[in-house]
């Protein structure tokens, strides 16, 4: 997609942009946000996306000068490492950044700081395309955009512990002091408020605790700052919050929270980005003509179901995040990235040097590291030996 102008939490695209008709690729697409690490990752995810899936997704903003006093420098709280600023500056010669952008309920403000005190002019391009946009343009905000891209991957990964992927740390754990015999699991999971029109659902802990013991638990977490246990939740950084009875594994766990969340965005009552007719009909002159109607969103999850459905999604032994497993081009990718293939190595390499160290025989050290990583551990060991002596 075609972005014209960004600043920290925003990018901007004038209307011709929207008009790309190229239809996305689900596929490509949660495979893509499968693959961000990044805020660099986040804006080649929008700009290598087509426009068509983003036309739920961005706002259309107002044309209409506001000359308010009380406009509010908008600064998210990226969720990515990176600073976007510096990234366009190096990397994106064809974006210009907007300095102080303000944006106020959604809206662009008018204030750009080098142009407060500056009269029109129509030959200043920011001046005259953003202070007094000839036409309407178009607002993607970052943090709606992550908010995205760290559901598909906290639902996948909760996919891949519940078909028998090892989490490398456990499931997100809130450690609980009360009577009641629980275990709070923070998800990631969340429906970002930019898109929310109404109660998003619940997830199930009637099926696990009473009245009274729910009760209670609630007022624990409370306590702590988590005061609603809904898809929707923000609060303290949470993500949605199951409870669980002590005993159950991680894998019982992550099938029940998938499901409860996959199952509740359709819902009748639930989010409206999210629900709607899956088809239209047109009447021709030759009669009436059904036509499908793609819906990015909705398409991105079920996406995600069937990842989850044929087992094709597993964790990255380094860091834990999910990855595809896919077969297609050779062998399969071990890690999510080069850069935890490499931490791994020389992680694998230390362990090496450290039990050559101790005196521990080399058949162990194979062992200990694994079988398809003999050949580089018996170098380490050589290597390790050579420098003890």
């Amino acid at each position: 997609m075609k972005v014209s102008y960004i600043n920290e939490g925003i990018a901007l695209a004038w209307p011709e942009a929207m008009e790309d008709k190229t239809p996305y690729d689900i596929k490509r697409v949660v495979s893509d946000m499968l693959a961000v690490r990044t805020t660099k990752d986040v804006i080649d995810f929008v700009l290598s996306t087509p426009a068509s899936f983003f036309k739920d997704i961005v706002n259309v903003a107002s044309r209409t000068p506001l000359f308010e006093n009380d406009l509010v420098h908008y600064k998210p709280v990226h969720a990515f490492r990176g600073n976007v600023l510096d990234l366009v500056e190096r990397i994106y010669p064809d974006i210009e950044i907007l300095d102080m952008l303000v944006v106020k309920s959604g809206e662009l403000g008018t204030y750009v700081e080098n142009y407060l005190l500056a009269k029109p002019r129509d030959d200043e391009p920011v001046y005259a395309n953003v202070l007094y946009p000839p036409k309407r343009f178009y607002e993607i905000h970052f943090s709606t955009i992550e908010t995205l891209i760290l559901n598909v991957q906290a639902v996948l990964r909760m996919a891949a512990i519940a078909n028998g992927e090892q989490p490398l740390n456990g499931l997100e754990i809130i450690p609980l002091k009360g009577n009641v015999p629980a275990v709070a699991i923070d998800t990631g999971l969340s429906i970002s408020s930019d898109m929310n029109r109404i109660p998003a659902q619940h997830p199930s802990y009637k099926t696990y605790f009473s009245e009274k013991e729910t009760k209670a638990l609630k007022a624990e977490l409370a306590e702590m700052g988590i005061r609603e246990l809904c898809h929707i939740y923000h609060g303290k950084g949470h993500g949605s919050v199951f409870l669980y009875p002590e005993g159950m594994s991680d894998q019982e766990m992550a099938a029940n929270i998938f499901t409860s969340f996959m199952n509740s965005l359709f819902e009748k009552g639930s989010e409206l980005m999210y629900v709607g007719n899956t088809f239209k009909i047109e009447k021709t002159s030759k009669g009436f003509r059904v036509i499908d109607c793609p819906w990015p969103l909705r398409d991105m999850y079920r996406q995600a179901a069937d990842l989850a459905a044929s087992n094709s999604v597993k964790l990255c032994p380094h860091c834990g995040k999910p990855l595809l497993s896919d077969r297609s081009r050779g062998n399969e990718a071990m890690y999510c990235s080069r850069s935890c293939n490499t931490k791994a190595s020389a992680q694998r390499r230390e362990t090496t040097y450290a039990l050559a160290a101790s005196g521990a025989p080399l058949e162990e050290a194979i062992a200990r590291i694994g079988s398809r990583y003999e050949q580089s551990v018996r170098r380490w060991y050589q290597e390790a030996k050579e420098l003890l002596d």
